[in-house]
């Protein structure tokens, strides 16, 4: 299969390129510029793929909060412009990544975490973006387009989240708020995994979230990789835009049949943390 991949270039994208071209298919670069109508049109149509995985984004929330416009353009518009170009040029089926960490919102008082029919309550630009364009896709691709809701993504090349952080700073890592935020950490080969089955499986996914369904503290992820952070006082207040707990159910595991379990953070961060991949 020829699969194009937007946002081949960074953390998961990399990742996705690997597990696809191992699996035997065939991976081509995304457009140069997401935002430029004519720049995605013409990629599309030179490389007439039978997919796309769409992994492009301004995938910050503090850049989010400051530049609304620029996380609307690249996210939503920038969408709008790849489904339209897919449509026109009958692409199969387009594999868009959302964010299960953003479009919930909080959990709060919840129990359990976030179901795949649970309301959306992004507070704040990012989150919001991923749910416009969630909706521009499905609108435009009319059943061909697949939605996975990734939580927060960790493993060998990223150093943007809070498990590379971590290890790169040690004992200087400053914790935000308290410390007890919990997050669902999945490895990016889990993730990988799932975006290519959900190439295979054509349209028929629909839309997925991909997380373990475990929530993990930070201060709880400083004790399994062995660093002593300091802790803040109870009650810090969190950075505007993060919510303070989070987890979104697995499933993924069920419906795109995969046949190994999610890596256990306790194993994916400790290999991580001693330079060593799964």
């Amino acid at each position: 299969m020829r699969v194009m991949v937007t946002g081949w270039d960074g953390f998961i994208g990399a990742h996705v390129c690997r597990a696809l071209e191992k699996r035997g298919h065939l991976t081509f670069m995304g457009p140069a510029e997401i935002t430029v109508q004519s720049v995605v049109e013409a990629r599309v149509r030179s490389v007439k793929p039978d997919a796309i995985v769409h992994l492009a984004a301004q995938a910050s929330v503090p850049r989010g909060l400051a530049d609304p416009a620029l996380t609307y353009l690249v996210n939503v518009v920038g969408t709008q412009y790849l489904a339209t170009a897919a449509v026109r040029h009958e692409v199969e089926h387009v594999v868009f990544a959302s964010s299960g960490g953003c479009v919930y919102g909080d959990m709060g008082a919840r129990e359990t975490p976030w179901e795949i029919t649970s309301p959306l309550h992004p507070f704040e630009p990012y989150g919001a973006s991923k749910v416009w364009a969630e909706q521009v896709l499905h609108q435009t691709m009319r059943g061909r387009a697949s939605v996975l809701r990734l939580a927060n993504v960790y493993g060998p090349g990223d150093t943007r989240g809070v498990v590379a952080k971590l290890l790169a700073q040690r004992e200087a890592f400053q914790v935000n708020g308290d410390g007890r935020q919990t997050r669902d950490f999945v490895h990016v080969d889990d993730v990988a995994r799932c975006f290519v089955a959900a190439v295979e499986a054509g349209g028929a996914v629909g839309t997925l979230n991909v997380g373990t369904g475990r929530e993990t503290s930070v201060l709880r992820l400083a004790k399994i990789l062995g660093i002593d952070v300091v802790r803040p006082p109870v009650g810090s207040l969190l950075p505007a835009g993060e919510v303070g707990r989070n987890a979104v159910q697995a499933d993924a595991t069920r419906f795109l049949l995969l046949r190994r379990p999610w890596t256990l953070l306790e194993a994916g961060a400790l290999l991580l943390g001693r330079g060593r991949v799964l």
